[in-house]
Parts: structure tokens; sequence; C-alpha cells
């Protein structure tokens, strides 16, 4: 009849882990966690926090990136009297993580309906179809995140390690 049952369900795991090896081994994609480092915001953020609070406004930077990833630029502003902006990128090759915040003023339209929300930091952020992670705070202050060539699972992650920096 094929043998006991046992050597068929020995057979069908082997056979499993084999396809799933085959896979790996052809998409060259390993599905192994990300390792992830700590990071800590440079003085220079740490100034513009300061600043973003005066403003009645929250500076969030991520505690956490994927290992590898390094502060490639750190763009900050100030609109006058509708305060201070910074745009962070987080370089490793050619991948990208992005991270603006600042404050929404006379924006017009609206936002596409969200797809669902996810963690950021001790708080919730809105998730768009398109990846764009998104966190809306007082006084019109927002922060997003977003990426090229990164995971969804890496966005998110970053995004459940972002902490205010006072």
């Amino acid at each position: 009849m094929g043998g006991s049952i046992v050597s068929r369900r020995t057979s069908t795991g082997l056979l499993v882990l084999m396809v799933f090896g085959l896979v790996l081994a052809m998409t060259g994609t390993a599905m192994a966690a990300t390792s992830w480092k700590k990071v800590t915001p440079s003085a220079k953020f740490v100034k513009y926090a300061a600043h973003a609070k005066k403003h009645g406004m929250q500076a969030w930077y991520p505690s956490r990136l994927p290992s590898g990833y390094k502060l490639s630029s750190m763009k900050l502003g100030d609109t006058g009297s509708s305060g201070p902006y910074c745009d962070i990128v987080f370089k490793k090759s050619s991948k990208r993580i992005y991270v603006s915040q600042g404050t929404i003023v006379g924006a017009d339209g609206e936002m596409p309906e969200p797809s669902g929300q996810l963690a950021w930091g001790t708080q919730r952020a809105d998730v768009f179809s398109s990846g764009l992670i998104f966190w809306m705070g007082a006084n019109n202050g927002f922060a997003n995140l977003w990426g090229k060539g990164t995971t969804a699972a890496q966005r998110q992650t970053v995004a459940k390690y972002m902490k205010k920096v006072r």
C-alpha cells in the first residue's frame, strides 16, 4: 500500500524542505530575519527636536535600523510661522529609508483612505497601499516614513522603533 503513515509523513516533510530550499536557491532571496542595530539621533537632530517642541510639535527618530543603513542626509528648515521641518535619508547601497516630519499647512485635497494602521513608537500610524506610513499629531504636526528597495516588513519595524526626541 505504499509504506507506513510515518514514512509517508517523513517523505512529505523532506519534500517540503527540498522545495523550500529550491525556491530560495532560484530566487536568491533569503528569508532570514533582518538584523537590527541601535541608532541615536545626532546633535543636529536634537537641536531640531528642541525647536519643534517650541512650536508644539513632536520630533521622531528611529531607535533601530536594519543593519548596514547609515545616515545619508538630513535637511532641516523652518517655514516661519508654521514651524520647522526635517527630511532624513538613511542609505544602504541603493536602498533608502526616508523620514520626513513637519507641519501640514494649507494642504489641498484629501488623503487617500489608509489600508490599515500599525505601531509608530508608542502611538499609531496609518499605512497606505503605496507603502507610505503616516503619523499625524497635534498642531498639524506629521511624520511619515517610506522606502526604496526596502520591504514592507522593514518599514513597519522601523515605524515600531520610532521614538520621540525631547
